[in-house]
């Protein structure tokens, strides 16, 4: 099968334009002093790669922050495999929830070889809530899925270990199919960069080149939205709001991060691939009107080999982001002052709209439509618990 390289990448190998080294500096002209309190906003809260020293040093004081870990895992095969070789070894191996999103008897099989991590399915979970009332709720009529919903589930578990007298400080979520995962050393970069910031309530693999540019470029678009004169009062203070508050973010789409409990159980799910920004946006909002903590992005240079998203897959989720961060700008409202009520309009309005949509191949035909169904946006732990969604004793059961 032949390989097609795409036309910069082969500008690029080329040379070309290297013998005018200031041909793209000089393409726009910066306005002196403008970008300096911008730039201080988007340094701030960014750890640098931990030196060896302080990976060793997090390594050995890792058990401080007692990690609670969700996995969700749609998988073929032992691609899990090693993620739990290390795990087990950074964390109590019993705090470790593998939620099986429909996976093959192969990776069922590799988890259930770790003997101590807790492997659980998805819907067996799911079905401990009361879907009588959540349809209604998330404008559905049937149980939706996506990885939120796995998601989901492992904190589910996590509240019922709670329950049940284990005592996490943190949540920790993690993809299961990254290989070399020793090599990434994703948890002891975390509690690197959390050790030096220790007042953060939530931390976050920041890396670069993991296409999140397209979503960068509709939250810089925010900060026009923000002085467009037509636009009512609400929405641009909260497009700017929200560009001030995620704008920082290097990958806001990361699957490795982890929150303090207490943040963890006040954050609202998403049914799919807005899952991660939803939370990424919830805590800044939370942590402004706490007046305190914050999110922490930790380099990390490592790579990360995870499965690989295909053109029209990684279209459709980028653009599906994108079309958030405009949603939540209309919608107005802090994500730290929804209500059940604010979550049913978005699902009855904003988000009961399809993903209409135009996105280039990566061959000569012509662009390619797409029509998709959108997210739902679910309560949070804490608010299911409240509205009494929980068959509790279920849920304990399967524990």
């Amino acid at each position: 099968m032949s390989h097609i390289v795409h036309d910069d990448e082969l500008k690029r190998r080329l040379g070309l334009g290297n013998s005018y080294p200031d041909r793209s500096d000089a393409a726009y002209i910066p306005v002196n002093g403008d970008a300096a309190a911008l730039q201080e906003l988007l340094s701030r809260h960014y750890n640098s790669p931990p030196s060896p020293i302080q990976l060793e040093t997090a390594s050995s004081r890792m058990s401080e922050f007692s990690f609670g870990a969700v996995i969700p895992m749609r998988e073929h095969g032992r691609v899990i495999e090693p993620v739990l070789d290390v795990l087990v070894n950074q964390i109590d191996p019993r705090s470790i929830v593998v939620v099986n999103d429909s996976s093959d008897d192969e990776a069922l099989n590799c988890v259930r070889e770790f003997a101590d991590v807790r492997l659980i399915y998805r819907d067996d979970v799911l079905n401990t809530l009361d879907w009588k009332q959540l349809f209604p709720l998330l404008n559905v009529k049937e149980r939706p899925v996506g990885k939120g919903m796995a998601v989901l589930a492992g904190y589910l578990v996590h509240y019922a270990l709670r329950l049940d007298g284990e005592k996490h400080k943190w949540i920790f979520q993690n993809d299961s199919e990254i290989a070399e995962y020793k090599r990434y050393q994703c948890l002891p970069h975390l509690v690197a960069g959390l050790l030096n910031h220790p007042t953060a309530r939530a931390a976050k693999t920041a890396k670069f080149g993991r296409t999140n540019e397209r979503s960068m470029c509709m939250r810089s678009a925010l900060g026009l939205l923000a002085e467009l004169p037509n636009v009512q009062p609400l929405v641009r203070h909260r497009a700017n709001e929200i560009f001030e508050r995620v704008s920082s973010d290097k990958w806001i789409q990361t699957g490795e991060f982890a929150l303090r409990w207490d943040v963890a159980m006040a954050r609202p799910f998403a049914t799919g691939y807005i899952e991660e920004s939803l939370c990424s946006l919830f805590c800044a909002d939370f942590f402004s009107k706490q007046g305190k903590g914050f999110t922490l992005k930790v380099a990390n240079p490592n790579p990360r080999l995870d499965g690989a998203n295909d053109e029209r897959k990684e279209a459709i989720m980028q653009q599906q982001v994108s079309n958030f961060w405009m949603a939540m700008a209309f919608f107005g409202k802090s994500l730290a002052d929804w209500d059940l009520e604010d979550i049913r309009v978005l699902n009855h309005g904003i988000m009961a709209k399809n993903i209409t949509m135009s996105w280039i191949p990566p061959n000569d035909g012509p662009c390619k439509a797409e029509v998709v169904r959108n997210d739902r946006i679910l309560p949070s732990i804490t608010q299911l618990v409240d509205g009494g969604f929980i068959n509790t004793d279920a849920l304990m059961q399967l524990i």
